[in-house]
């Protein structure tokens, strides 16, 4: 209950310190919170249905993945990068049910957006979010992202298709092993992209470095990446990641929590926020 509590008052905190500007009024944020906590508490984390989040209809498999998607980029704002046009193209790798698109059509509304997810059942509940909210120039793909043209196993949970942490590697909660088809990301990029967001579980490394085997990478201005460090616990491999962005001419920013104390070989979320330093403006800090 102690730490319910806390987590609330953070989240109200966070909302708090959000700044003005384009997005979602403070008081949106507010009472959907407080909906969709209400909602998980009183209807079960794992009960799929509908829900309004933010004025947006949004179909979701879950509450409580929901709840955790809400937080991750409404409340703590994951992918807010600051872009320097109104009309951004976006790349939106791992887009799940649709919350990032929704939040990057939030701050962009007339972003022209390309997502992919390879599940078969989650890119149904994406695709028809998509077509519920009317989304414009928004365009998502059943694949997943490799370095080969083909098939690919995909590990998933067969009683819970909400789980976030479903991917092309096994972990110890993974029931069963589907095929999906997988392409490469270079396909897709046949001009300037402004951002591209990579929540992969484990394959961004390979992404981005068959982005930059093909030439495309030099083609990105901002890279939000969730890396997943020790997603093998024996591997250390962030260094090829960080590596392959700074050849291509990226700096960047990182993010990461360390449990106290401190774990060996533990798992734990790494986001990289990278820009190509000859493409991307420096923007002034923000609040929050």
């Amino acid at each position: 209950m102690a730490n319910a509590a806390i987590d609330l008052l953070r989240d109200w905190k966070r909302i708090a310190d959000q700044p003005s500007g384009n997005g979602p009024h403070r008081l949106n944020l507010w009472a959907t919170h407080a909906r969709l906590r209400l909602a998980t508490l009183t209807r079960g984390n794992k009960q799929s249905g509908e829900f309004d989040v933010l004025g947006w209809q949004v179909g979701h498999l879950g509450l409580g993945s929901l709840f955790h998607l809400y937080r991750e980029i409404f409340v703590d704002r994951i992918y807010d990068v600051a872009l320097q046009v109104p009309a951004p193209t976006i790349i939106d790798c791992g887009s799940n049910i649709g919350m990032s698109i929704l939040h990057f059509k939030t701050l962009y509304p007339q972003a022209r957006v390309i997502g992919f997810e390879p599940h078969p059942v989650v890119h149904g509940v994406l695709q028809r979010n998509v077509e519920r909210n009317a989304l414009a120039s928004v365009v998502v793909h059943r694949l997943a992202l490799g370095a080969e043209v083909g098939t690919l196993q995909f590990f998933i949970r067969a009683g819970d298709p909400g789980a976030l942490n479903m991917g092309l590697f096994a972990d110890s909660g993974a029931s069963q092993a589907i095929t999906v088809q997988a392409e490469r990301l270079s396909h897709f990029i046949d001009a300037e992209v402004d951002l591209l967001k990579l929540d992969i579980e484990g394959a961004e490394e390979m992404v981005l470095q068959e982005l930059a085997q093909a030439g495309k990478l030099r083609q990105v201005r901002h890279i939000v990446c969730e890396y997943h460090h020790h997603i093998d616990s024996g591997i250390d491999r962030l260094s090829h990641t960080l590596a392959t962005l700074e050849a291509a001419g990226f700096g960047y920013q990182i993010g990461a929590h360390a449990e106290r104390p401190v774990g060996l070989r533990h798992y734990q979320d790494v986001v990289i926020y990278a820009y190509r330093k000859d493409g991307a403006r420096a923007a002034a800090p923000q609040g929050g």
